[in-house]
């Protein structure tokens, strides 16, 4: 089954950012389906993967069947998918989704994973003011909700214990 090539989308670096590179494709995959419809019967676009003498690097192929030892590719899908891939890697703006950049993003909104209970207080409250909320305040616990309190039909001991 060949591939028929497509194009290919998004900053990612191959080899060092591998996973972010095929999730970059992954998307764009989605969205050419959804813009462009399901492939013709018997194709199917997937990630094509290349040979070079630096390594190997992906693209957006179109696999497709040959029958009865020959079959033309369906050029009327690959021309509106190129034009809608085009659309797609021009709209993102794949610098500011980079996983790297947006990690830091989160962790400068949360803070590190540890925190003193001070630190946790100020980042709780800063979310909670980022989201436009009130905090919400927790009743204080009383030594009465500490008690112990017997399961229904436990019997309760009162008193000391007495050898048995």
């Amino acid at each position: 089954m060949p591939w028929e090539y497509v194009g290919d989308c998004g900053e990612g670096q191959m080899p060092g950012e591998r996973e972010w590179v095929v999730t970059e494709l992954e998307l764009a995959i989605r969205y050419l389906e959804h813009v462009c419809g399901q492939p013709p019967a018997g194709c199917e676009l997937g990630i094509m993967w290349h040979e070079h003498e630096l390594g190997e690097y992906p693209s957006i192929g179109l696999l497709y069947e040959y029958e009865h030892g020959y079959y033309d590719p369906p050029w009327d899908y690959i021309s509106k998918c190129e034009v809608a891939l085009q659309a797609f890697d021009e709209a993102v703006n794949w610098s500011a989704i980079h996983p790297d950049r947006v990690r830091e993003q989160i962790a400068d909104l949360f803070g590190p994973p540890v925190m003193d209970r001070e630190a946790r207080k100020r980042w709780v409250r800063r979310l909670w003011n980022l989201l436009g909320r009130r905090i919400p305040v927790r009743p204080r616990r009383t030594l009465k909700s500490y008690k112990w309190r017997a399961r229904p039909g436990e019997r309760v001991r009162r008193g000391p214990r007495r050898a048995e």
